[in-house]
């Protein structure tokens, strides 16, 4: 097999785009740049490092270095290049990079290994190079760290750049591998983002060599030592589809993957790999034996996905022709094969063998009791809604699309399906009940009590009338048994918060859209040009009231849903399965409800004329928060713009406390103002519909 072909460069740029929208939300800090974002992308998918630990440094006299790492034997470097992806798309041309880019490489290299520091560079490259001189200098061992420096490029190189880059490449590299240097480029980028798609439906049979004498079965299970590139080949042709029965899917923030990558990429590791790595184990539902071979029926890879890919990444990111034909001749992964159809026999399998990378709580707790009921409650929703309970659940099987899941009216939302994790209503509902300053943050949704999580306060129990009383007094709310019934959330509840998060993140503009807006308008209005710098573009923008405030709503969007909470609260009372369900029969629930497609409720709703708008729940209620957070801005904006962390500030005790104090006053002193989204002569909360 060779090296992947890449994917349409539309469908590409697209899939880096929803990614990086994707980052947007898990970064630890306000971003509003692609090329940022980037960084992380690279990070996590390369690398295997989470937003919130990557080293970033991409900033002015960063010495070409845009984030680093270092593990005990090896320091990598990393210049990452985003071309403008709009100008990009229209071309239709994948972007080329000259010799220049090349020098920027070994300029990294010379900064690094310069042991007189006259090169000096911003605090973070800085330290970059002390974490490197740390490192080889420790113990003694100076020979024992290698350096590598990394040049991710979603673009190609030119022939003159290559020819350079065989240059620096013969003047830097030796046989003891100290110095290395790699070039990711546009084909690396497309084959990753696709790595995740699936393929056709799920294999009705697979066939596997196996090395002589190394087969052994009875009629319920078997052992053989399997060619890796056999896995290779069907990853290939089935993609995700391979694994639909796992418990999860490809950790694309795992050292080990990355490891395994690693040892595959030398000769003597693939020769040893059977003894280093834990193997594959695959379920079927019948098997035949026919010469040197095992012919698997319905075959489903239930432990060894994180294995599989790792396989495949390193084949087709082979640059030598002598590492793939070992790969193909010595490289062999031991395989267990379990011949059975007891679904109960395979979770338990499932979730027992799972332990090459650490299972997550989250898919240890996915075949708890309340986690199956509460899949069945979504079930039972009319429309019918997918409850998805571990990762990967729903994506891994089409099957779902024949039964009823399927929008039918959808245009580009996010998801084709009605469709929800419990990872997600765990953290909207965290917010709706009066915990929004956790919300941001690791919330520890699926650790229990006695692990210093939350999941019995998110999954077993219930607020009572005392707990919703509480949340509408300020961050005054407690996690206390006396006011929680020991019930789950219903399956309405759930949704009501789920429903009320996507409408607010679809309607407010994305730091990247927000930014661009609010460019063209001074462009237009002539308060920037061309020749304005970066800093006179920043301030500009700063002075902008509506970007502002699209900035902090944005960033406060776990709060946004608390307030919701507080205005439903302070109108209807405890939100309890009866008053969740008459909530999401309102118009514009009940149409998200079966039709969750928001980007496209969205435009068509700010296309609409203002008496259409007003008949929105949502609408009104996200315009009424809005009119609050402007008046909180007018106090307390100077304090934000100088917050350090402005994500973690507005997710303040302090500040969350304030808000609810300026909706309260807002709701009084609005009554004798005109607003496109409240009647006039009338308070808001008291405009809001009856429930029937």
């Amino acid at each position: 097999m060779t090296p992947q072909k890449p994917t349409d460069l539309h469908e590409t740029i697209e899939m880096l785009e929803r990614r990086l929208e994707q980052i947007q939300d898990e970064v630890p800090d306000f971003v509003d740049d692609y090329h940022e974002l980037f960084d992380y992308f690279v990070g996590e998918r390369f690398e295997g490092i989470s937003p919130d630990q990557l080293k970033i440094t991409d900033q002015k006299s960063d010495q070409q270095i845009d984030f680093y790492e270092d593990f005990e034997d090896r320091f990598v470097a990393y210049q990452c290049k985003l071309p403008d992806l709009d100008k990009v798309g229209k071309i239709g041309k994948v972007q080329t990079y000259g010799p220049n880019v090349i020098d920027e490489i070994e300029n990294i290299l010379t900064f690094l290994t310069d042991e007189k520091g006259n090169a000096v560079g911003n605090k973070f490259s800085q330290e970059a190079r002390n974490r490197y001189r740390s490192l080889i200098n420790f113990g003694g061992k100076e020979n024992a760290t290698s350096v590598e420096v990394v040049l991710a490029i979603f673009g190609n190189l030119t022939p003159a750049a290559t020819e350079k880059l065989e240059e620096l490449k013969s003047k830097w590299e030796t046989e003891d591998e100290k110095y290395q240097i790699k070039v990711i480029t546009y084909d690396d980028f497309a084959n990753e983002l696709r790595l995740s798609s699936t393929t056709n439906s799920r294999p009705e049979h697979i066939v596997l060599d196996y090395r002589k004498e190394t087969e052994i079965h009875t009629n319920d299970w078997g052992y053989a030592l399997v060619p890796g590139k056999i896995f290779v080949d069907l990853f290939d042709e089935y993609k995700m589809s391979l694994f639909d029965l796992n418990v999860r899917y490809f950790l694309e923030r795992s050292v080990v993957n990355k490891n395994i990558i690693r040892t595959l990429n030398t000769i003597p590791g693939q020769k040893r790999f059977h003894l280093l790595n834990n193997g594959i184990t695959i379920s079927c539902r019948g098997w035949a034996f026919p010469k040197k071979q095992i012919r698997l029926s319905s075959p489903q890879i239930i432990n060894g996905c994180q294995t599989v890919i790792s396989l495949f990444r390193a084949y087709t990111q082979f640059d030598e022709e002598h590492k793939r034909r070992s790969f193909e001749d010595h490289c062999y992964v031991p395989v267990r094969i379990v011949n059975t159809t007891d679904s109960d026999l395979l979770d338990e399998v499932v979730m027992s063998s799972n332990n090459q990378n650490k299972m997550s709580p989250r898919n240890l707790q996915s075949n708890s009791k309340e986690q199956r009921l509460l899949q069945n409650l979504f079930d039972q929703l009319d429309p019918r809604w997918f409850y998805e309970r571990k990762d990967g659940e729903f994506l891994s099987s089409k099957q779902y699309e024949t039964k009823g899941f399927k929008i039918k009216n959808y245009q580009y939302g996010p998801s084709r399906y009605r469709q929800v994790s419990n990872e997600d209503v765990a953290k909207t509902w965290l917010s709706f009940i009066g915990f929004s300053k956790d919300a941001s943050e690791r919330i520890y949704a699926f650790e229990t009590e006695l692990e210093g999580g939350r999941y019995e306060w998110l999954f077993t129990r219930t607020p009572g009338k005392e707990h919703w009383k509480k949340i509408t007094l300020g961050p005054q709310t407690e996690l206390v048994p006396e006011n929680f019934e020991a019930k789950p959330p219903s399956a309405e509840q759930f949704l009501l918060s789920f429903v009320i998060y996507q409408f607010a993140k679809a309607f407010l503009p994305t730091p990247i859209q927000n930014r661009k807006q609010c460019e063209d308008k001074m462009t237009q209005s002539g308060k920037i040009t061309e020749k304005s710098s970066s800093e006179d573009v920043n301030k500009a923008m700063m002075e902008d009231d509506d970007y502002v405030i699209n900035q902090i709503m944005y960033n406060m969007k776990e709060v946004l849903i608390e307030l919701f909470a507080w205005i439903l609260i302070k109108t209807y009372g405890p939100i309890d399965k009866r008053v969740a369900s008459d909530l999401l029969s309102l118009p514009d629930f009940k149409l998200l409800i079966v039709e969750p497609d928001f980007p496209q409720f969205v435009a068509n709703l700010k296309n609409s004329d203002s008496s259409e708008k007003t008949k929105s729940h949502l609408y009104i209620c996200l315009e009424f928060i809005r009119e609050g957070v402007k008046r909180w801005k007018t106090v307390h904006g100077k304090e934000y713009l100088t917050a350090q962390r402005r994500i973690r500030f507005l997710h303040a005790d302090t500040t969350i406390e304030h808000f609810k104090q300026f909706l309260l006053e807002t709701n009084e002193q609005t009554k004798e103002f005109g607003y496109s989204w409240k009647p006039r002569n009338q308070e808001f909360l008291k405009s809001l519909p009856d429930l029937t």
